[in-house]
């Protein structure tokens, strides 16, 4: 079965725009836009990994989990 195909709207973001709502980068970089995010008044955050090549998505929420163990 082929992927579906973005919508329109989809296709008009420019690649910035995922990097200005998302949290994407390496653990710190995450970390320090969620701080950024709270000390600016966000008091919540969905968490929505990619699954491109991580069956599951477990390997952001795992990542998450363990560093705020530590």
């Amino acid at each position: 079965m082929a992927a579906p195909t973005p919508t329109p709207c989809l296709r008009a973001l420019p690649p910035e725009a995922a990097a200005t709502v998302g949290l994407i980068g390496d653990l710190d970089t995450v970390r320090a836009r969620t701080d950024a995010c709270a000390e600016a008044g966000l008091d919540e955050t969905a968490l929505v990994p990619a699954t491109a090549g991580n069956p599951g998505g477990e390997r952001t929420p795992t990542a998450l989990v363990g560093s705020l163990a530590g």
